[in-house]
């Protein structure tokens, strides 16, 4: 799974109301687009490590669990 897939995954999790998959995907592209390289480089670090997990876990857990750690240790919230 790459960057933009669990991107866009998030996205639609966190955006319910778009009932289309498609108005979703077009959305997250659209964001996607505009986001600063620290951000994609996160979800790149979290692709590296789903794949580093022999995709036996869902990215979105690690995705939340990378978020959890975070803000553990800093007063950074993403």
């Amino acid at each position: 799974m790459n960057a933009f897939i669990i991107y866009r995954n998030e996205y639609q999790y966190l955006h319910p109301n778009n009932n289309s998959c498609k108005d979703a995907s077009k959305l997250a592209a659209e964001r996607w687009s505009k986001e600063p390289e620290d951000v994609k480089s996160y979800y790149k670090e979290i692709a590296k490590q789903h794949l580093a997990r022999n995709q036996s876990q869902n990215p979105l857990e690690i995705a939340y669990s990378i978020h959890q750690n975070v803000a553990q240790n800093s007063s950074v919230t993403t």
